[in-house]
């Protein structure tokens, strides 16, 4: 889920669609921003797993850009 500004996605909701977490987390502050899950994405570190989207019962949604 995304954190309260919209632009971040914790570890609880993360991790079962991330391969490994502090890898993505390259700022190390517990939360996915959206620039990291892009670059997750781009190495092959996040997963749209289905058997882990229907387990946790949710798919996390893509943490929102910053509006400039």
């Amino acid at each position: 889920m995304a954190g309260p500004d919209g632009d971040t996605l914790s570890k609880d909701k993360a991790t079962p669609f991330v391969l490994n977490f502090q890898m993505v987390d390259s700022s190390n502050d517990a939360e996915i921003s959206a620039e990291e899950w892009r670059d997750g994405c781009a190495k092959g570190w996040v997963t749209a797993d289905a058997s882990a989207a229907t387990e946790s019962g949710t798919t996390p949604p893509e943490p929102e850009q910053e509006q400039m």
